[in-house]
């Protein structure tokens, strides 16, 4: 905070005046605060009231009836009282008809847990009643529970569950969990050992395989965490881990034990796997995430050098840009979480310095391939999980030579990219402003908060129903314009079609006609018709997120940024090998949980592709050191045009294939 701000508080507490709250909103000009705040915090009780309630991380959710929508309208309209049955008369259970399953649900349900994190923090600074604090903390507190259950219900240290369903509810006097989707779970194995599916999918069923650390009967869980369930997860334990740490009303031991899950899960990544490359040569990789199986996840890549399946000579030129971030992204979540000094080194003196991360992500090395805006094209999940990426890695680090290296690329491939509508900046997603005004050191925009502020009144919350919002008709459509539901919008669409081959218009919605979406930042702005005109309410959390981060961020002069209260100093010391292997670390873990099962599952000396059917054959999607091995030869020529070839396959599908489209794979 600037000293001209600074002399502000001060003379306004010596006079005795009103407590001033120092947040972004509070700084733009024209913008009525109390009908801004009342409206999200009416969404804030519904989704701790609903969306949260079976384990804290909050999921879509259908209604019983119309009946009990009124009743959940009720409970929304009155600002005082927290607890449903006590306006109702009825259990949030009882008016919904079921929740979402746990497919999907770490990068949705994790990336929404800013929302949960910053608004106890908020409320905290702020000086909230003692009522209002202890329900925000609960909802911490939880949701730090469920997250370690992510962690330990796969029976490895190190592996994360895509998502996790509870099967009893935490108070046996509530009535039945709502669960529709509760499949058969799949055994990790055969009687014969071989792991199942026997081709790798993107999640089956599992059961509990915690050996007895959690309560038998009470959680099944989703495997195969691919790389945007992953991020979604690291931005919850990052924000929570800030929200709990030294907090003398929540207990430390919470926090130790996320420090734990978080150097287990840094071990798991820094663990070497076999490849066969696109020349037919064997390389180790890491960045890989492994499951609970033995093998890696559907969507395992981390490492830059791997394109979806296909395996480069790493050190040479090209790289994939997209990975490269979310490996930074990912790593840097995880040094900040548990300070492991192991993971210390390999992210900066093995990565950033020997590998030359730092140069790659400056752009003065090698040649990035960089696929996060494709026009139409644009998979906004990708931009998601870049989002997501870039926050982790700025918000959390302390280096200045790399923060500038990523901001920069936050800034210009990111932020605002040249030509490109499709850039973060041009969205109107109230998560991606959030985020830049947490990233950049630019000092607060405050077009930027009042453009979100403004955005975020417009949305339909309290609850956010999944009204079908049909703007244009196919005469419309064929002409290229249309005028949308609220009557007064024009829509002038594009040409070319969106992905997946939706109708979209040359600029994103405004967000009263735009199609509702489970997690908005991840879905496409600028597509005209959608949503399945059922009963589902959705949860709003990238929505809430942005809001409460806006409201804990503090107004900052151009050259100040923001960052984590709990930054951590990179510690002086020479390269030198790691004293632990990661297999170690996740013995050590293993030892601390207390649990023989963890101890199961040793990596092979020598893993081949062939035990990995599943991520090199076609199917549906639904350590020691760390030096990376070199390549016989620099081919730019060959990545160029297998790059080109998997674009070109986008939005087609082989018939003859069980395999969603290669493009798809690679943008998710």
């Amino acid at each position: 905070m600037k000293w001209g701000v600074k002399a502000l508080v001060i003379a306004l507490m010596v006079v005795g005046a009103p407590t001033l709250q120092a947040n972004t909103f509070s700084r733009v000009e024209g913008l009525d605060l109390s009908q801004l705040d009342t409206h999200m915090s009416r969404h804030s009780r519904m989704f701790s009231a609903f969306h949260a309630a079976p384990f804290g991380i909050g999921i879509d959710v259908s209604y019983a009836d119309e009946e009990a929508l009124e009743e959940i309208k009720t409970f929304i309209a009155q600002d005082d009282a927290w607890d449903v049955e006590a306006v109702t008369g009825r259990h949030p259970f009882e008016l919904v008809r079921d929740y979402s399953g746990p497919s999907g649900i770490g990068l949705r349900g994790g990336g929404a847990v800013p929302g949960t994190a910053f608004r106890y923090m908020t409320l905290k600074r702020e000086g909230a009643s003692d009522t209002e604090l202890e329900i925000a903390r609960r909802d911490v507190v939880r949701a730090i529970e469920t997250l370690h259950v992510v962690t330990v219900i796969t029976g490895e240290p190190g592996r994360v569950a895509r998502g996790v369903q509870r099967l009893e509810p935490e108070n046996p006097d509530d009535p039945p969990l709502p669960f529709g989707d509760r499949r058969e779970p799949l055994p990790l194995a055969d009687e014969e050992g071989r792991p199942l599916p026997l081709v790798k999918n993107n999640g089956a069923p599992r059961a509990d395989n915690s050996g007895g650390l959690l309560p038998e009967g009470h959680w099944s869980w989703e495997d195969s965490c691919s790389k945007d369930q992953l991020i979604g997860w690291l931005m919850a334990m990052v924000t929570l881990y800030d929200a709990a740490r030294d907090d003398p009303d929540i207990d430390q031991a919470l926090v130790r034990r996320m420090e734990d899950d978080a150097r287990a899960i840094g071990a798991m990544l820094r663990e070497k796997q076999t490849f066969t490359t696109i020349l037919g040569d064997e390389e180790e990789y890491d960045l890989i995430i492994m499951d609970a199986d033995g093998r890696p996840t559907y969507h395992h890549d981390l490492n830059p050098f791997i394109l979806e399946g296909l395996y480069f000579p790493q050190g040479k030129q090209q790289f994939n840009t997209f990975n490269l971030f979310m490996a930074v992204g990912a790593l840097r979540a995880l040094l900040h979480v548990s300070g492991c000094p192991e993971l210390e080194e390999f992210f900066y003196d093995e990565l950033m310095e020997r590998r030359g991360y730092l140069e790659m992500m400056a752009g003065t090395r090698g040649t990035g391939i960089d696929y996060l805006f494709v026009n139409e094209e644009t998979n906004f999940s990708n931009v998601n999980m870049i989002a997501i990426a870039l926050f982790l890695a700025i918000y959390t680090e302390s280096d200045p030579q790399v923060l500038a290296v990523l901001r920069q690329h936050m800034e210009e491939r990111f932020w605002n990219v040249p030509d490109t509508r499709q850039s973060a900046r041009n969205l109107k997603q109230p998560y991606f402003m959030a985020l830049y005004t947490a990233m950049t050191e630019r000092g607060t925009d405050l077009e930027v908060v009042a453009e979100a502020a403004n955005l975020l009144m417009e949305w339909p919350l309290a609850p956010y129903l999944a009204t079908e919002r049909i703007n244009c008709d196919e005469e419309e459509i064929e002409a290229g314009i249309c005028l949308a539901i609220d009557g007064e919008t024009t829509l002038e669409l594009s040409p070319a079609p969106g992905r997946g081959g939706h109708v979209v218009a040359l600029a994103p919605l405004p967000p009263r006609i735009r199609p509702a979406s489970n997690f908005d930042a991840r879905s496409d702005p600028f597509r005209v018709n959608g949503g399945d005109g059922g009963q589902r309410m959705m949860p709003g959390g990238d929505l809430l997120a942005a809001y409460w981060l806006l409201r804990y961020l503090e107004p900052l002069a151009p050259g100040d940024a923001a960052g984590s209260p709990f930054v951590r100093a990179r510690e002086p010391h020479e390269p030198q090998p790691a004293d632990e292997s990661p297999r170690d670390v996740i013995q050590d873990v293993a030892e601390e949980q207390d649990s023989d099962d963890f101890d199961a599952l040793k990596p092979p000396d020598e893993i081949s592709p062939d035990a990995f059917p599943g991520d090199d054959s076609d199917q549906r999607s639904a350590s020691g050191g760390c030096q990376a091995a070199g390549a016989s030869s620099n081919l730019p020529w060959l990545f160029l045009v297998i790059l080109l070839l998997l674009l070109r396959r986008v939005g087609q599908t082989d018939p003859g294939s069980p395999r969603e489209p290669l493009s798809t794979h690679i943008r998710q």
